[in-house]
């Protein structure tokens, strides 16, 4: 299905948080939340956030101006597991585990989740843990390189 617009295509961040937000809660069953969720949080939980969107191709398509829009990308989506040690310390390896599991498997980057994006590749770019004295909380975060294009079909028309 195309989009409306051009700039619709091009909200990368929204589109992928949203996505990755959408398989951990529903094909990983954990509590999940986009970095920008203003939601009261309780432990455990994933929160997802995308960044550095570059370019990464020389894939284009040109437009009726003539304009080539690239269409070959690359972001780094991080995932931050906080879990309560006092509380739920067990569910942080868990989290883990399920996190890399289910971003890994490409086939739940479906259409229904992401309408004019593909994902064609998820590698894992890092981790790194830390433990949050003042709550008692358990963070790891997770970064993964997520290379994705622009579907044929999203071009409006």
């Amino acid at each position: 299905m195309p989009a409306s617009n051009i700039e619709t295509i091009y909200q990368f961040e929204d589109a992928l948080e949203s996505c990755v937000e959408s398989i951990l809660q529903s094909s990983a069953s954990l509590t999940c939340y986009r970095q920008k969720d203003t939601d009261i949080k309780a432990s455990p939980w994933a929160e997802v956030q995308c960044t550095g969107v570059s370019a990464n191709g020389k894939q284009y398509k040109t437009g009726s101006n003539g304009f080539n829009w690239p269409i070959g990308f690359a972001a780094t989506v991080q995932v931050t597991v906080t879990t309560n040690r006092e509380q739920n310390t067990s569910s942080h390896a868990t989290y883990l585990g399920k996190v890399r599991r289910y971003l890994y498997d490409l086939s739940s980057y479906t259409a229904q989740r992401l309408p004019y994006l593909a994902v064609s590749l998820v590698s894992e770019s890092g981790s790194s843990a830390v433990f949050v004295d003042d709550e008692r909380f358990d963070q790891t975060v997770l970064q993964f390189r997520v290379n994705f294009f622009i579907r044929d079909n999203a071009w409006p028309t």
